[in-house]
């Protein structure tokens, strides 16, 4: 037992004696342990104070890279405001650095939304409706959410932001700028967006178009515009017309006369691209591509479409212009690319407002849509009398319908209670899910006229094809005095080399078995539907020749109103009768003789020309348009042309007795 307690002591001092020694020896270790400790908390503030430095100069230098934008911007606005054209900004915004978020509410959060508010200023041209801001999701989110805007990275923001852009339609097509005209009859111009998920007949021949989010506007029912084109006021009109023809002329010639000064000086004549443009017969090069097509000669074809492209101009001389878009029909039938030119050309998205200035300028330059409404109307009145009650016109092809508010008007003057009219639109559906909305808002049109000249008025709309309407889907009564017109687009049926049983004649036929007191045609004069390519090419150019040279000498080269028609209401159909064939080639305008015999066989009878109206007619052009339009009238025919080169044919007929 001694010997046990004896080992313990002695253990018990070698244990304190060999701890004594340890904790003399880690003395050193922990002393330098906290010397490293000290210089590692020394050299992270220094590393962090640095990069905060250099943060935060980033972040000066990224807000005063937005600050300069907004600059940009609103210089850019006011450049376009001169060119009078809409302003979209489009390009693709980087988002804030993620550090302005982080700051104080000051100058982070609050910047970033400054910054979006002054940028829809810009675009808009407006105040800013908060209620409607694009980063109120974010702004207004709870900050212990986990969709608050410190959780999110840039990449998933930005995301989508792409995302939701999808769905946003062109800011240009929903405002249109009217000034302090509003529509009379208190609608409200809202915009409202739709899937079309369906396809008209014209995917047979412009192609299947992707899926896209279809957006319709409400257009204006009437305003101070329409009444001044559509309206006669006493004859006011053609005064204001005679006034602006004549700016026109007036500037036409400055620009001829800055032209021969130059010519003069030999200044022109001394370049040679100059001396090449005058000696090059553009006209020639056309006809010698279209041969070379034909054929499949595509190598000389090629070379001379790059020929020809040297030589042409959107913006230059009538025959520049014409080559401009004729060479993109060829090139189109020549790498099979006809949809997508023919698509581009199509007006789209024209509102009935920019429309009406295309419109009005037209008739400024030409006396085609003058005299067309002119005969139209003036022929109705003469077939209703006084002891009429009831006229139920039937409109194959209602275009705008800007004819018929000048025919209400008429009854202003009229003795004793105007008619009751009674109207039905025929017309072709209209691509998209709405079909009818085009017929529809005409018709709402026309009765607001009809009631403002205190007329009985209401219409029915058929949308179909003009050849599938039969006469029990008119509903004609008995006491109804029926007048048929047909003023646009009959060009457009199709023929005997499409159908065996031809539509043209099926809906001649359909006049004949409806026996209207009066039928009512004009016909664009066109010769150019030979099914032989080079033949139908040659008589293309040289109808739209007449056109392009009609409104080279009537309007402004720098004139917009005459681009538009140009390029979207005259080229569409010269494109379509180049590059294409078969079903697809729906333009198929014929002579006013080839209708005419197409009537007689149908059973029709032409009227004379009334003398009256053929004197008005002749007296209108010869007194306020150019000297090379003429009228001629030919068997029953009131023919209105350019140069000889006869446009448009107006004629009455009427159903045979047998």
């Amino acid at each position: 037992m001694d010997d046990l307690e004896t080992f313990c002591v002695s253990a018990n001092a070698v244990s304190k004696t060999f701890r004594e020694d340890c904790s003399v020896a880690e003395e050193p270790q922990i002393q330098h342990d906290k010397r490293i400790e000290e210089v590692d908390a020394n050299s992270n503030s220094t590393v962090r104070y640095i990069s905060q430095m250099l943060l935060e100069e980033d972040t000066n230098e990224k807000v005063r890279t937005y600050e300069e934008e907004l600059a940009l911007l609103a210089t850019e606005r006011a450049f376009h405001d001169i060119l009078r054209q809409e302003y979209y900004y489009t390009p693709e915004e980087p988002l804030l650095p993620d550090s302005v978020y982080q700051r104080s509410s000051v100058d982070g959060t609050n910047y970033k939304k400054s910054y979006d508010d002054e940028r829809r200023k810009l675009i808009t041209n407006g105040p800013v409706d908060d209620t409607h801001s694009t980063n109120l999701p974010l702004e207004s989110a709870d900050p212990t959410s986990a969709l608050s805007i410190e959780s999110l990275t840039a990449r998933q923001i930005q995301k989508g932001i792409d995302e939701a852009m999808k769905f946003v339609p062109n800011i240009g097509e929903f405002f249109i700028n009217l000034g302090s005209n509003r529509s009379n009859s208190g609608r409200n111009w809202q915009s409202r967006t739709k899937r079309n998920h369906n396809y008209s007949d014209l995917d047979q021949f412009v192609g299947r178009l992707p899926k896209q989010i279809v957006v319709y506007t409400d257009e204006p029912i009437r305003n101070e515009n329409f009444d001044k084109v559509l309206l006669l006021k006493g004859q006011k009109y053609i005064e204001e017309d005679s006034m602006l023809r004549k700016i026109m002329q007036k500037e036409m010639t400055d620009h001829s006369r800055q032209i021969q000064a130059k010519l003069s000086n030999n200044k022109m004549k001394q370049d040679k691209s100059w001396r090449i443009l005058e000696s090059v017969d553009v006209r020639s090069l056309l006809i010698t591509c279209s041969k070379a097509i034909s054929v499949n000669n595509h190598p000389l074809a090629k070379e001379l479409i790059s020929e020809i492209r040297k030589y042409s101009s959107p913006h230059g001389d009538w025959s520049q212009r014409l080559a401009y878009y004729f060479v993109d029909g060829l090139e189109a039938r020549l790498t099979g690319t006809s949809n997508e030119i023919y698509h581009k050309l199509v007006p789209q998205n024209l509102t009935v407002t920019e429309f009406l200035k295309v419109y009005h300028m037209y008739r400024v330059a030409s006396p085609c849509r003058g005299t067309l409404v002119y005969f139209a109307n003036q022929t109705i009145l003469n077939n209703i009398s006084k002891q009429t009650e009831k006229v139920h016109i039937i409109n194959y092809g209602i275009m705008k319908g800007f004819q018929w508010p000048a025919f209400f008007e008429h009854f202003t003057t009229w003795e004793g209670f105007p008619p009751k009219i009674r109207m039905t639109i025929i017309e072709v559906p209209e691509p998209g899910l709405c079909p009818r909305r085009k017929v529809e808002l005409i018709g709402r049109r026309m009765e607001d006229y009809a009631k403002s000249f205190n007329v009985p008025f209401e219409y029915e709309a058929i949308v179909s094809e003009w050849q599938n309407v039969e006469v029990e889907d008119l509903k004609i009564a008995n006491d109804e005095v029926v007048i048929v017109t047909c003023l646009v687009h009959s060009e457009k049926l199709s023929d005997e080399a499409v159908h065996a049983n031809s539509p043209r004649d099926i809906f001649l036929n359909n006049i004949r078995k409806i026996k209207p007191r009066i039928f009512i045609h004009v016909a664009f004069n066109g010769p150019n539907n030979s099914p032989y390519f080079p033949h139908r090419f040659r008589a293309a150019l040289s109808l739209y020749s007449s056109f392009f040279e009609m409104l080279d000498s009537n309007l402004p080269r720098g004139n917009l109103e005459r681009l538009i028609i140009e390029k979207h209401f005259l080229m569409p159909a010269a494109i379509n009768a180049i590059a294409f064939e078969g079903p697809n080639r729906v333009e198929r305008p014929e002579t006013y003789r080839h209708w005419h015999a197409r009537k007689l066989r149908a059973g029709l009878v032409p009227l004379p020309v009334d003398p009256k109206i053929k004197k008005d007619v002749i007296n209108f052009v010869q007194e306020h348009y150019h000297k090379e339009f003429v009228v001629e009238d030919d068997n029953g025919w009131l023919l209105l042309g350019w140069k000889g080169r006869i446009l448009y044919g107006f004629t009455t007929w009427k159903a045979s007795e047998v």
